[in-house]
């Protein structure tokens, strides 16, 4: 492991959105790949359902950054930062949710991926601890693979996980920068990768996926690229680049791939794209934002029996199941008929309305407002603005490009809508960072700033 290129690849510097013999047989075969093109360019999946919100409570997410599905329809996230895996019905409802503390005497560490095996065991990727743990579909404790490490067998910082249909489990050793493939009892068989940007080399492995025949796509993060093997990890393919154009990729993160091999790719651009398993682009959806069907900052992907897609929307703190688009209704056209008759409008006085305004009591400011950084972008330190209700003690946290807490800041917060807390940034590399502020009276929304020097 390199670990000054992982540093190198984790916080780039601010990015370019841009880096550099039948005559008639041929026209209907053009007619027909043209109207093929059409198709596929507006195939993009409708947002069918949504749940969770911002919170530490039952059903509710803080860092949504895995999700998974069973046979039965059950949704299964993990939420890296309140550390549990939350488990819902197919109409989003909360069932339950677990940490499992019940045999590691503490709670997960970091969470970042999740999957199932045929049997609906539930395997999670705990990046904090280096280990994969394995559950009941219920949250029973059943094994982990606990050996943290570089040599054979051993994780350092587990990302993504992918079982295959006979129970082998393919772990994304992020720290490692490699694939490591196990059986179904924790036992190790084999592994491909090292640090690079060369075929079969990796910027920090992230999300995993398998196809019908058993071959690993890798959403390569730090390369912004998705890689492609046969299951022993002989090179096949590869596609994607650095930019915001179709088939590009800012920070690839989620992958899932349906049972007609065409596979979802998630990335910081706030989309969710389409591709064959050729890397062929197919179409995206849908923005960014907090609007019904809009991403922010997607990371984990699930695709169940019937092709719906689900998306852990980190940045809007949910989980969306997307769907085939219903077809537009037609609007009956009506032909009015017209009566004319006599209008009597009656005279009626206009009553006399007494409004009393009754003062209101001072309440912290709402989630979402009243906070802001500069300079932009920052260099050695930055200046975090924010307004307060009373005078309170505030916290300050910010998160790396991955979700991962890099550094937090106490300082006492006075009544007023100008606080102003100067940091020191000098220890952070250049890239781009997340910062939170939070207190017992109020939580502002999770904003985005940059670092360049």
């Amino acid at each position: 492991m390199s670990v000054s290129y992982k540093e190198a690849m984790m916080m780039k510097t601010v990015k370019k959105t841009s880096r550099k013999s039948v005559i008639v047989v041929i026209l209907m075969l053009c007619f027909s790949v043209f109207m093929a093109a059409n198709l596929f360019a507006d195939a993009a999946l409708c947002s069918i359902l949504q749940f969770g919100s911002e919170g530490y409570g039952a059903g509710q997410f803080f860092s949504p950054y895995g999700v998974a599905v069973d046979g039965n329809g059950n949704v299964f996230v993990v939420d890296g930062y309140n550390d549990v895996v939350e488990k819902f019905d197919k109409y989003g409802s909360f069932i339950k949710q677990w940490d499992g503390s019940a045999h590691f005497g503490s709670q997960f560490v970091e969470p970042y991926g999740i999957a199932l095996d045929k049997n609906g065991n539930v395997y999670v990727a705990d990046y904090g601890s280096s280990r994969l743990e394995k559950f009941d579909n219920d949250g029973t404790y059943i094994s982990q693979i606990d050996n943290y490490g570089s040599g054979d067998g051993q994780l350092d910082s587990v990302d993504g996980v992918v079982v295959d249909g006979s129970g082998n489990v393919y772990a994304a050793d992020y720290g490692n920068d490699r694939i490591e493939e196990f059986d179904s009892s924790g036992n190790y068989i084999l592994q491909w990768g090292s640090s690079g940007t060369g075929d079969g080399q990796f910027g920090g492995p992230y999300g995993l996926a398998l196809d019908n025949s058993g071959n690993v796509y890798v959403a390569d993060w730090g390369n912004d690229r998705v890689q492609k093997f046969t299951s022993t990890g002989t090179y096949i393919t590869q596609w994607g680049s650095q930019g915001i154009g179709n088939g590009q990729f800012e920070f690839v993160g989620g992958i899932a791939i349906d049972n007609q091999e065409n596979v979802f790719v998630s990335d910081e651009n706030g989309r969710v794209e389409e591709f064959s398993d050729t890397g062929t682009y197919l179409t995206q959806w849908n923005g960014s934002g907090s609007d019904i069907g809009t991403l922010s900052g997607p990371q984990g992907l699930a695709v169940d029996n019937n092709g719906n897609v689900f998306v852990a929307d980190t940045g809007n703190y949910m989980a969306r199941e997307f769907g085939t688009c219903p077809p537009p209704t037609s609007t009956p056209t009506i032909t009015p008929t017209w009566t004319v008759s006599p209008t009597v409008t009656p005279i009626v006085p206009t009553p006399t309305v007494t409004m009393t305004l009754t003062p209101q009591p001072d309440l912290p400011i709402p989630e979402n407002t009243g906070s802001y950084v500069y300079p932009q972008p920052a260099g050695n330190s930055m200046t975090f603005v924010f307004g307060l209700s009373e005078s309170e003690d505030i916290k300050i946290q910010i998160f790396n490009y991955a979700g991962k807490l890099v550094k937090t800041v106490d300082f006492s917060g006075s009544a007023g809508n100008r606080n102003r807390a100067t940091v020191d940034t000098s220890a952070l590399s250049n890239g781009v960072y997340y910062y939170l502020i939070r207190s017992k009276q109020v939580t502002f929304k999770m904003s985005k700033f940059i670092i360049a020097r």
